[in-house]
């Protein structure tokens, strides 16, 4: 049984890449607000779009994804104890 698959991610890896891409649109999106003219906000917008779209979220959202992924990896390779107590609890 799975802990939580709201924010989760099928593995830690994919949960990691995918909070650089999200941390790196948040920095494409401080630097495209130090531009000018139209394209300044079309850039600051597709920035955070991809951002937010990439962590699922904000940052903290992503943080609860990342527990959570490292929490259904260990009880599916049974490598934690307290992961199964959880699990037989809910169950």
């Amino acid at each position: 049984m799975a802990i939580s698959n709201l924010f989760a991610s099928k593995s830690i890896i994919e949960h990691v890449v995918r909070g650089a891409v999200g941390i790196g649109a948040f920095y494409g999106t401080a630097w495209a607000l130090t531009l000018t003219g139209n394209f300044a906000f079309l850039a600051t917008a597709g920035f955070l779009a991809i951002g937010l779209f990439a962590l699922r979220g904000c940052p903290f959202c992503w943080s609860i994804g990342l527990i959570n992924t490292v929490l259904n990896t260990a009880v599916k390779s049974k490598s934690c104890k307290a992961c199964e107590d959880i699990t037989q609890r809910n169950a």
